[in-house]
């Protein structure tokens, strides 16, 4: 695996490098004369004539614009036949979204027993669905392909499980600190809560095709997800708290691609991603106890390890203007290779649990979005 990281990269530099210099404009239907008889004549440059050749789509007016985020250095013509240019006139697009996103996956890890049978676990959070921003930006060149770059992020997927069932417990967190027997908040609680946070940035930054209906990208993404898990057993007045946080750092290579087809006013889009990249992932375990003042554990793991991020997306869209869009969709985003602050338990050998680090987890988000793009 690590020496499919070093094929990998010099390879989407190629990919990037070729669709950004070699790519030849192709002579999209965008770029012809309206229907109607003759052949379209070159003018000079990527522009031609009004003319027929039967080519469907819009046509362009002076003054107006073309469906579709895409240029043409072509300026309207009102000298040529028909007193029209069919012309893409947009450079640039900006969108803004709105996603909101179930998080899932994860092992399940016992946190609470009573004997052989298990009370709480992590399996039984449930996140909901969250929302966060998304921005989107791009700017398309000269050869018809874009620079294209997308933010999205949420500090705080939350997330937590209470039991209040009559101990005594067991967990990993109990059998990993080996506290004095009878001395521990965590063996004799009244209440052991669980809360889980996870918080996901993301950058990335693309070369994509503009004008044909199945697109191809490569781009460089950054991802980083950080998750917390806390751990409160109540025992009377006394309070004693579990803190595991770890820390992931992705930075890779990923390749794509995008479809769709526009009709006036409705279009359609549908497009994925996958990527292979470097995860630098850390993790802390603290655990303490008796009323929080005795720290039974406090231990720390780190490593490189290599991970895999895939998105997949549909969407629809409605332009009421040239200008203006207004767009519904559906996505999905799978993460492996990270480590979550659950999985530092160790159920099966309790007294390694917080000792290295697991960076063997698996996040899946997937939620609607609802959002709109501007172009000029």
């Amino acid at each position: 695996m690590k020496v499919a990281r070093f094929l990998l990269v010099p390879a989407l530099l190629a990919a990037i490098a070729g669709a950004a210099q070699g790519q030849t404009p192709m002579p999209d239907p965008a770029m012809m004369g309206p229907p109607g008889g003759g052949s379209p004549a070159m003018l000079g440059g990527d522009c031609y004539p009004g003319g027929g050749g039967g080519y469907g789509g819009n046509y362009c007016y002076p003054g107006e614009m073309a469906p579709g985020p895409v240029y043409s250095d072509c300026p309207p013509d009102g000298r040529q036949p028909f007193g029209r240019l069919r012309q893409r006139s947009s450079r640039g697009y900006f969108s803004a979204d709105a996603l909101m996103l179930h998080q899932g996956g994860g092992s399940p890890r016992d946190i609470a027993n009573v004997g052989a049978v298990n009370i709480l676990n992590n399996s039984q959070l449930d996140y909901g669905l969250e929302t966060l921003p998304r921005i989107t930006a791009g700017f398309i060149l000269p050869n018809d392909v874009a620079i294209e770059g997308t933010i999205f992020y949420k500090d705080d997927f939350d997330a937590h499980a209470t039991t209040t069932t009559v101990g005594p417990f067991t967990s990993p967190l109990i059998s990993a600190a080996a506290p004095p027997a009878g001395t521990s908040n965590y063996v004799n609680a009244n209440i052991i809560d669980e809360a889980n946070s996870t918080s996901i940035h993301n950058y990335e930054l693309n070369i994509v095709e503009t004008t044909r209906i199945f697109k191809f990208l490569s781009g460089f993404r950054y991802l980083e997800a950080d998750d917390v898990m806390t751990v409160t057993a109540v025992e009377g007045a006394q309070t004693s708290r579990t803190r595991i946080a770890t820390d992931n750092q992705m930075f890779g290579g990923q390749m794509g691609y995008r479809a769709g087809y526009d009709w006036e006013l409705f279009g359609i889009e549908t497009g994925g991603k996958a990527g292979y990249f470097f995860n630098d992932s850390s993790q802390q375990t603290q655990i303490r106890d008796v009323n929080s003042t005795q720290l039974r554990r406090n231990t720390t793991g780190g490593g490189d390890n290599d991970a895999f991020i895939g998105e997949l997306h549909a969407k629809i869209t409605y332009r009421p203007l040239p200008y203006l869009a207004i767009q519904m969709g559906y996505q999905a985003y799978w993460i492996t290779g990270v480590a979550l602050a659950a999985d530092q338990l160790n159920p099966q050998f309790p007294n390694q649990s917080g000792i290295g680090i697991n960076d063997k987890g698996d996040l899946f988000y997937h939620g609607p979005s609802v959002g709109m793009e501007a172009r000029w």
